[in-house]
């Protein structure tokens, strides 16, 4: 069998990958596109060394690795599987059905070189030592440990997947180091555009107000109305940096997770917003008994971000209908919130939950194109997802899962 290696894989750049690296180490390397043909190989040729991948069509690398082992004249053939690391499962089967080894993905080239080489290591000595009780030393941080022969396999998994979990660890923390500069730059950020951008504005605001009373009489009908477009658009700018000073702090700060009233919110909300408009004819359904585990405080913008938008664009209908309720999508339970109001084109769907998206303009309703990136942010925060649905003239439904 000698230092011959069957790589099994269903990607060709990946076992292109694969065959290029070993065979610059001087291992000699074959490669099979599936289980079954890897399982032919592997009885036609006895390799030193089988690497399979796990997902693969025909024959998944546990069929493979199975019919290896179960029989005599492939079973003591070294068998190992390429793992996905969020798949703890897989390590589970794969002894289950035999596995001697596992390499987790994504892997360094070095660290599958260092894999390989280890593995040919212990086999050299099992051969050489009389049997699969005789013993083998390993080194490991600086000291000298000494098993069985039958049991090094298994030992070097776990000395290799700590040394996996070590790198995971390092880089997390370095992460970490990151994302607090990060933080602290974003915070300092938001006290400037808090403070040195709102002076300007105020002046600007309030000294346009002050000609408008002071001089009322010394303007004409034009020039009114150019201070009443100057002092418009700088509460929109602070508006806008209210909405993004709000969107900025979504993404900090911790999610407390409990059990919300969703309906009870959703009703507090529908009577907040008629009471802007008394006279509106709305007809609102809200489920009764939705609940949810998440953020209180968040889904309170969530839900409200998105009542508001279905009173805003329903505010042209002589009788209109708002509702909230929950049903399930993919085994998973799916809040939405849906009208009858102006809709939208589901060709411009994928500009909703941009910041300033707005496939409306601000003279038809008004807004600032926040809402829904801020929607976003709180969902995507709850690990749930959110998309919409609608028509022009036919009303939209907005869903979100938590």
């Amino acid at each position: 069998m000698g230092r011959r290696i069957l790589v099994v894989e269903d990607s060709p750049t990946q076992a292109e990958r694969v065959r290029l690296l070993l065979e610059g180490e001087g291992y000699r390397v074959e490669v099979a596109r599936n289980g079954r043909e890897g399982l032919e190989k592997v009885r036609s040729t006895h390799p030193g060394l089988v690497i399979s991948d796990v997902v693969m069509p025909e024959m998944d690398g546990f069929a493979l690795c199975r019919a290896v082992k179960s029989t005599e004249a492939t079973r003591r053939i070294p068998f190992v599987l390429l793992t996905e690391r969020n798949a703890p499962a897989d390590v589970i089967q794969g002894f289950e059905v035999g596995a001697d080894n596992f390499i987790t993905k994504p892997f360094t080239d070095a660290a599958l070189v260092d894999r390989v080489r280890r593995i040919f290591e212990h086999l050299e000595l099992h051969q050489t030592s009389g049997g699969p009780e005789s013993e083998v030393a390993l080194h490991v941080g600086g000291r000298r440990f000494v098993v069985s022969a039958g049991k090094a396999q298994i030992v070097e998994l776990l000395l290799s997947t700590l040394e996996d979990l070590a790198q995971v660890n390092a880089a997390l923390q370095q992460r970490e180091r990151e994302l607090e500069v990060k933080n602290e730059e974003l915070e300092a950020f938001s006290y400037s555009v808090s403070h040195d951008l709102r002076a300007p504005l105020r002046s600007i605001d309030g000294f346009s107000q002050a000609l408008l009373e002071d001089y009322a009489e010394k303007l004409d009908a034009q020039g009114k109305d150019y201070l009443h477009r100057v002092r418009a658009a700088s509460q929109r700018m602070a508006q806008l940096i209210d909405d993004l000073l709000q969107l900025s702090r979504l993404s900090r700060g911790e999610i407390h997770r409990e059990e919300v009233d969703l309906s009870g919110m959703a009703r507090a909300i529908v009577a907040e917003l008629q009471k802007t408009q008394p006279d509106r004819r709305v007809e609102y359904r809200i489920a009764q008994g939705v609940v949810a585990q998440g953020d209180a405080r968040l889904l309170r913008v969530v839900l409200d971000n998105l009542l508001s938008n279905a009173w805003k664009f329903t505010s042209k209908n002589p009788q209109a209908t708002i509702e909230f309720g929950v049903t399930q999508n993919d085994g998973m339970s799916a809040y939405f919130v849906r009208d009858d109001g102006a809709g939208f084109d589901m060709a411009y769907g994928a500009k909703l939950f941009g910041p300033f998206q707005r496939l409306h303009g601000p003279t038809e309703f008004p807004g600032t194109g926040i809402g829904l990136a801020t929607v976003q942010r709180i969902v995507h925060r709850h690990g749930g997802r959110v998309w919409a649905a609608g028509a022009v003239g036919q009303g939209a439904t907005f869903s979100f899962t938590l």
